[in-house]
């Protein structure tokens, strides 16, 4: 696991470190220009060098890695952007050093091209608009040729959303400090940073204090965290799952939620769903057990109300609404299962979609955040958020951290907002998922109903719900990036994702 902060975040982490624990500002700098020339070493081995630096922190990162360049043969040329007396006090040490070496340092870019060229003028501080000299620089940098380096994130990006201020520098290459930056890993922040690596410049975990980051990413030695299934287990001891999904029109959703919680570990699956859907799932999964009722314009009857009570009161974890349909018997089923409050309940597809038409079952949910005892998890893509939201798809995205940790605290649930780079937002906690796994072959039909089994597999491993969840989103991705490697994306089918689990579960 590895923790990824906010710009204040780190800000203070520096901070304490210089201040509490007596590592000079300098030792942080040489270090974080250290680390950057060891890996362009791991790339060239000579080679002209433009580095352009700005008048703070980011700016001085860049001033020493190019001395550390040029003591290694490469030919460094370096630009100040920006007003030479506000330099801070560490990058006007380190541009003297430069001077009593003799080096130049420019003001206007030249017209030659470079081998590298090494983005070094905001940093993560940037909270405003690029405009003036910085946008025309950054843009006339991202179109020379020559290999693009970004210290810490490139410059333009918000270093706390992904969000491009302005305009943004287009790395190959980022390189960052101490601990990974939420902007780094979410679009377009993700696009213009290229490879990210994060290097160790010598702060420590004690510098968060009391309270550690609440934003993180899963790594692959992570899945180590999964359960491993006990030898004298039985089919009710990794979790017993009942499928609330599918209908006349609709069958593959609830068969691609089925096979993979199965897949994913489930030990037994129950499912509800429309009569017509019986001969197909009893076909292809035989292993499942079900139960059905006739789609109708009234009400469930006697019988299949107690097959809908049985079927609920049986699992250990329940999955609700994929490909149910959006008539008055889905009203029926989904109100049901989320007043219960007796087990975990994923809620995907049509039963978000029933919830956001619904203003007293949004109220419900909202008034019993605080008292639930049973976690709720919404796995809604970004139309059936700005549903839940009342508000533009556009505008959900733009803002997906603040509007998906938002929602998740109001509500009280586990909210897994789906996207390129999948967030998962504890309500309880304000803890946040980054998911890192995964690949725009993804993007597929079934994909979502592949996911929703595979969360419904964690939670009957027993593991901590959030965890759980956050596990089962990254085992997606990994599947995906599998499934990817086998068949290229273009060719890639929800199917595919579930035929990659044994390489990464036992």
């Amino acid at each position: 696991m590895k923790y990824v902060l906010e710009k204040a975040s780190m800000k203070q982490c520096d901070a304490c470190t210089i201040t509490q624990f007596k590592v000079p500002g300098l030792v942080l700098m040489e270090r974080a220009a250290l680390s950057v020339c060891e890996e362009i070493q791991k790339r060239f081995q000579q080679g002209t060098v433009l580095i352009v630096c700005g008048t703070g922190n980011n700016g001085g990162d860049g001033f020493a890695l190019g001395r550390m360049l040029e003591e290694k043969g490469f030919l460094v040329e370096f630009l100040l952007l920006g007003n030479e007396k506000k330099l801070t006090e560490e990058t006007k040490a380190q541009m003297e050093i430069l001077k009593a070496y003799g080096n130049k340092i420019g003001t206007k870019l030249p017209e030659r091209e470079y081998t590298m060229i090494i983005d070094a003028i905001f940093g993560i501080g940037l909270s405003r608009e690029v405009t003036g000299s910085y946008l025309d620089m950054i843009q006339r940098l991202n179109e020379k040729t020559g290999y693009k380096i970004a210290l810490d994130i490139p410059s333009g990006i918000c270093a706390d959303t992904g969000k491009m201020l302005g305009c943004g520098f287009r790395a190959d290459l980022t390189v960052t400090f101490g601990y990974l930056k939420i902007g780094l890993l979410l679009y377009p922040g993700a696009e213009y940073a290229g490879e990210v690596l994060c290097r160790d410049i010598g702060i420590r975990q004690a510098a968060f204090g009391k309270e550690l980051p609440k934003a993180f990413t899963y790594e692959k030695e992570d899945l180590k965290r999964i359960p491993k299934r006990s030898s004298t287990g039985n089919k009710g001891s990794f979790g017993k799952l009942s499928v609330f999904a599918g209908s006349s029109k609709v069958s593959g959703a609830l068969l691609l939620s089925v096979l993979s919680a199965y897949r994913a570990g489930c030990g037994y699956v129950r499912a509800f769903t429309e009569e017509d859907n019986r001969e197909l799932l009893a076909r292809e999964v035989k292993e499942a057990v079900i139960a059905t009722y006739q789609e109708k314009d009234t009400a469930l009857t006697d019988k299949e109300l107690t097959e809908l009570k049985d079927t609920y009161e049986f699992a250990s974890e329940v999955v609700l609404g994929p490909g149910m349909g959006l008539g008055p018997l889905a009203d029926e089923i989904v109100s049901y299962v989320l007043q219960q409050d007796k087990k975990p309940v994923i809620v995907d597809a049509d039963a978000l979609t029933i919830i956001s038409r619904n203003e007293k079952m949004q109220e419900y949910l909202c008034f019993s955040a605080k008292s639930r005892k049973f976690p709720i998890i919404f796995t809604p893509h970004p139309g059936e958020f700005a549903r839940l939201l009342s508000k533009d798809v556009k505008e959900v995205k733009e803002n997906l951290f603040q509007e998906g940790l938002s929602y998740a605290k109001r509500m009280g649930i586990i909210l897994v907002c789906k996207e390129a780079r999948t967030l998962v937002m504890d309500g309880n906690t304000g803890r946040v998922y980054i998911n890192c796994s995964g690949n725009e072959g993804m993007a597929t039909a079934g994909s979502g109903d592949v996911l929703t089994g595979i969360l419904a597999g964690m939670l009957g491993s027993k593991m901590e719900p959030y965890e759980a969840v956050c596990m089962g989103v990254f085992l997606h991705g990994l599947c995906g990036d599998r499934a990817k490697e086998r068949n290229g994306s273009a060719y890639l089918m929800a199917s595919d994702i579930i035929k990659e689990l044994p390489c990464f579960l036992e």
